[in-house]
């Protein structure tokens, strides 16, 4: 997922307005629902980067609507991924505690809990 300048929704409906395009015409030249190019119009939904080619193109704006969407890489998403488990307030042995309850109730040994705790302290470090 990629981020989306606030602007996005207000240029769509000028560039609609300017061109005296509908949303069931455009919707007919990019293959999208006349409900979801309302959405992206009324800011509602961010639009991919697919969608604003898409929506360039349809509407000959020259690559502006697409400037406005940012996609963002793999390596981003990792970054934000390994930030959100940092912030988290589950610890491992937090963690690690509510697995060897749930397996505990579940299956009665203690042996499966001590072998399936380890295997996952294993994984961890």
């Amino acid at each position: 997922m990629g981020s989306v300048d606030p602007r996005f929704a207000h240029r769509l409906r000028e560039i609609l307005r300017e061109r005296g395009i509908s949303f069931r015409a455009l919707a007919a030249r990019t293959f999208y629902a006349k409900s979801y190019l309302h959405d992206l119009a009324s800011g509602r939904k961010p639009p991919t980067a697919e969608a604003a080619v898409r929506l360039d193109d349809a509407l000959g704006a020259g690559g502006e609507l697409a400037g406005y969407v940012v996609e963002r890489g793999e390596e981003l998403d990792a970054l934000e991924l390994a930030q959100r488990v940092a912030a988290s307030d589950i610890s491992h042995p937090t963690f690690a505690n509510q697995v060897t309850r749930r397996f505990k109730r579940r299956s009665g040994r203690p042996q499966a809990v001590q072998r399936r705790h380890c295997r996952f302290a294993v994984l961890t470090r």
